[in-house]
């Protein structure tokens, strides 16, 4: 705004020294006195002033412009300043504002990572904790399956230990089967049931071929005979059986 005033004065100045420049280019020509009469204005027309005087009047109406304008002037600043200030003063209102914002967002920040952080903690206690129970589990289901086998270890010390005197082959062969016995329910219990082989078609998933065999009463990939038996436990093949399978002669042909 101050540089605007400063700007109005001088173009009233310029303004009016255009205006006297235009009055001399008119064919206006300022009073002066006849030919032949003195230098100090004797025979001079009562009321006309000289060149001289009429510039210095216009040159105190200037200054007499020039300073009512400084003077308006220098009293503008101050409300533009009190606007200024009062800027200002709202400028800093917000700055405190926003940096209450800022504060604010940092500490939710901070909070959920501190929390993320104790989740973090309680997930790697729980996967640590279900391992070790698993393995608990497992050792256990182990313990509880030696605990069973036990007693069928019992009698074959104690069938070890009978006088051959006391016992003769048949006995034997029946304690023998006894034992068997008890032991294929105790296994049975657990989830472990025998794969049937003889009598099947051959399957991959739960028999190994090791023999072919030539038969002509059977069909190809018949399983006809059984090496070692195979089991699974809980539904899963544990260990394929090992079998022989047929095949016919003209077919091989």
């Amino acid at each position: 705004m101050l540089g605007k005033m400063h700007e109005d004065l001088d173009s009233t100045i310029a303004e009016k020294n255009n205006g006297d420049e235009n009055n001399c280019a008119g064919g206006e020509t300022p009073v002066i006195g006849d030919v032949g009469e003195s230098a100090d204005g004797a025979g001079k027309p009562e009321g006309a002033t000289s060149p001289k005087e009429d510039s210095k009047k216009e040159e105190d109406g200037e200054i007499d412009e020039k300073t009512r304008l400084e003077e308006e002037i220098q009293d503008e600043p101050v409300e533009d300043s009190d606007a200024e200030k009062e800027n200002i003063e709202e400028l800093k209102l917000k700055i405190a504002e926003l940096e209450q914002e800022v504060n604010l967002k940092n500490n939710q920040i901070n909070e959920l990572m501190n929390r993320l952080k104790r989740l973090q903690a309680d997930f790697d206690n729980y996967r640590k904790r279900t391992q070790r129970e698993k393995k608990e589990m497992a050792q256990m289901a182990g313990v509880e399956l030696v605990e069973k086998l036990l007693p069928v270890l019992d009698n074959f010390e104690r069938a070890l230990k009978v006088d051959d005197d006391f016992q003769g082959e048949n006995s034997f062969k029946q304690g023998m089967a006894m034992i068997y016995e008890q032991f294929c329910n105790i296994l049975n219990e657990a989830g472990l049931e025998p794969i049937e082989a003889v009598g099947e078609q051959f399957d991959p998933t739960k028999h190994e071929a090791v023999m072919r065999v030539e038969s002509s009463e059977h069909d190809d990939n018949t399983v006809v005979g059984e090496i070692r038996k195979g089991y699974r436990m809980k539904g899963k093949v544990i260990r394929p059986a090992m079998v022989q399978v047929a095949y016919k002669k003209d077919a091989e042909e």
